[in-house]
């Protein structure tokens, strides 16, 4: 989203003018050893984001158990974020840690659409697994028979349509400027933004706030499920469970193991969502309406913060995702072989075979 933070460049001079080579380094000060480290810093997360992202789309084509239609919404999530690191955040490296832009301005009006565009579509697509997996918990019969391959098609092609008109749209006919020239190479050659305080407030309310008030809307419900599957199951394991509501007291258990983890798996990916991009967009949404309170270097670690959460979204889905963990190390690590089957029928001969040890040492004694 560094496309839509540069709209107070222009009251600062300009980046390449302010801070010498780098606007993470201070004003007026060429320190190359700083440079370096930030270059490095910077194209680790890159590397890590594209590896992390490239993995997951291959481990989901590659395994068919996991041709669900839910993973369709993670692997568009991994397509979005692998834009943003390869068409993005890779050029951005550049864009910080040198004084100009060499790639020309037609050029550079396509990296501001696409830096809109995938950090868009990837915010959004958050915002549907959210929902996918909120609409699995609350009605597993009904999510079956409504949620068809068609429509998680159609509301994944809104969300990539939706990102390409708010980013591509008004970068074409000039709506998001400030001023009435479109200048987005400034004099020292630097690949600038600039908007005004409509587009900035529209934009982050479609790329951001509404997304995040679904999210925190959906949290709370699945957190509420949890909750009510956990005091329905201390009432009954305090009253005590009989023969005959032994299975359903089994179901219980099952449910709220499910809810919780689900509550746990959307309580990370909230955290870490807004971690990365709620600072970002309340400057955002802020610095139009005064362009000099913001300084640039917190623009651009704030732009950085929010580039971040593509590396940690495949993190996440694969430590919370018992499938996808495994597809990734049967991918990573083909000579294990392992399948979710064998994983379980591990934990149960494990589990047998201690239970057993126990009682037998307890008839010994």
């Amino acid at each position: 989203m560094a496309a839509i933070f540069a709209q107070h460049h222009r009251t600062n001079t300009t980046l390449g003018k302010n801070l010498t080579h780098s606007p993470f380094i201070g004003a007026g000060e060429f320190n190359p050893t700083k440079i370096r480290v930030v270059g490095t810093i910077l194209s680790v997360i890159v590397i890590a984001s594209v590896l992390g992202n490239l993995l997951v789309c291959l481990a989901v084509c590659t395994d068919k158990r996991l041709w669900k239609k839910s993973y369709l919404f993670i692997v568009s999530l991994a397509v979005a974020d692998l834009l943003v690191s390869c068409l993005v955040m890779s050029f951005a490296v550049y864009n910080e840690m040198h004084e100009h832009w060499p790639f020309g301005a037609d050029f550079c009006r396509i990296w501001i659409s696409s830096d809109i565009m995938c950090c868009t579509a990837s915010i959004l697509h958050l915002c549907l697994i959210a929902l996918d997996r909120f609409l699995q918990l609350r009605d597993p019969l009904l999510y079956f028979l409504w949620m068809t391959t068609p429509k998680v098609v159609g509301m994944i092609l809104t969300v990539w349509i939706v990102s390409a008109l708010i980013s591509f749209l008004p970068t074409s006919f000039g709506w998001h400027e400030p001023f009435k020239e479109h200048n987005v190479v400034s004099e020292t050659g630097m690949c600038l933004f600039e908007v005004n305080e409509v587009y900035a407030v529209t934009s982050s309310a479609v790329s951001f706030f509404i997304p995040c008030i679904v999210m925190v809307v959906i949290y709370a419900k699945v957190f509420g499920f949890a909750r009510y599957h956990v005091l329905n199951m201390r009432k009954t394991t305090t009253v005590g469970v009989s023969n005959k509501n032994q299975a359903t007291f089994r179901n219980m258990v099952s449910y709220t193991r499910r809810d919780s983890k689900a509550a746990v798996t959307l309580g990370v990916m909230m955290g870490a969502f807004l971690v990365c991009w709620l600072p970002f967009f309340v400057v955002n949404v802020t610095a139009p309406f005064c362009r000099t309170c913001v300084p640039p270097t917190v623009f651009r670690v704030l732009i950085w913060l929010g580039y971040f959460n593509s590396c940690l979204n495949p993190i996440i889905y694969s430590m919370f995702n018992t499938e996808l963990r495994l597809a990734l190390r049967n991918l990573v690590c083909p000579w294990t072989n392992v399948t979710l089957e064998h994983s379980v029928m591990q934990v149960c001969v494990v589990s047998r075979i201690t239970r057993t040890s126990t009682i037998g040492t307890i008839g010994t004694v």
